[in-house]
């Protein structure tokens, strides 16, 4: 009995001598296999930002070199994103995080169809709300429900405007009613009736971070705000700069944000056509 009892402890012992360290072992591979995930998916996550990053101002940037119109892209200062005027974005309104967070910087553009414009041949009627004439500057079609918003040129600037168009006949003109609304991206028209060129707005949009640290992308039409899409999450802070050179009429659009790597990394472009007045615009009709 007593050799029974020793042989089965030697065996227990013998046992646990071999499992533990495997179990020790084994510990240690899952710890480090979840460190070696979790640090994957970390660097995967950064190289999706940076990729998004870049993407976005390239994007600012080819948008700004569509045209050579005097329009500069925005940005607002600590999250707090607003209209031309200076009032609030309703965004501010949003709750469950979806509104903009205080360590982000957020820029605003747009994305104009040029080939498209229209020019204005006469007013056929006059009124609060002028019926005007206006036709293909160039031999493109227009189809107004592909666009949000419209911007008007006249010899008072560039304005952004709402717009109800429709064919007359089978040409490639039209009869516009115009409406002036408050803009993220101008000022409000005050003189509808003196619109010389209208250039379809493909979208107004700002990309910002919202308080999920989640990069999110808002499109506007006049003074709404008509979609909001979530881009990429887990974001750290987040800041678009713009630097303009007056005399050369360039930008550089740039995102500062902070990597695994680095607690300050920057991405850049510059655009390469220069601003001019809109009265070239307004003035040089065919």
């Amino acid at each position: 009995m007593g050799a029974h009892l020793g042989f089965a402890a030697i065996e227990f012992l013998a046992t646990t001598a071999i499992i533990v360290p495997a179990l020790i072992t084994l510990t240690l591979l899952i710890s480090r296999g979840t460190t070696l995930v979790s640090t994957t998916r970390k660097f995967a996550l950064q190289a999706h930002l940076d990729i998004t990053l870049e993407q976005i101002v390239d994007r600012v940037i080819k948008d700004l070199d569509s045209h050579p119109l005097p329009l500069l892209p925005r940005t607002h200062h600590e999250g707090f994103i607003t209209f031309t005027d200076g009032t609030p974005n309703q965004i501010h309104a949003l709750r469950n995080g979806r509104a903009p967070g205080a360590d982000t910087t957020p820029i605003t553009y747009l994305s104009v169809d040029t080939k498209r414009t229209l020019l204005r041949k006469a007013i056929d009627a006059d009124g609060p709300t002028p019926l005007l004439r206006l036709c293909a500057r160039y031999d493109q079609e227009l189809v107004p429900t592909d666009y949000q918003s419209f911007l008007a040129i006249s010899g008072d600037g560039v304005f952004e405007v709402l717009a109800t168009l429709r064919r007359i006949s089978s040409s490639s003109c039209w009869h516009a009613q115009l409406s002036s609304t408050r803009s993220m991206i101008t000022d409000q028209s005050t003189a509808i009736a003196t619109t010389d060129l209208l250039i379809p707005i493909r979208e107004i949009y700002t990309y910002y971070k919202d308080q999920n640290d989640i990069l999110r992308i808002l499109s506007h039409k006049g003074d709404r705000n008509i979609e909001n899409q979530p881009l990429l999450d887990s974001v750290g802070a987040l800041a678009f700069e713009l630097q303009s050179d007056p005399l050369l009429g360039l930008s550089q659009i740039s995102s500062v944000y902070s990597r695994l790597d680095a607690p300050l990394h920057r991405t850049f472009n510059t655009n390469r056509i220069g601003r001019h007045s809109h009265l070239p615009f307004s003035l040089n009709r065919p």
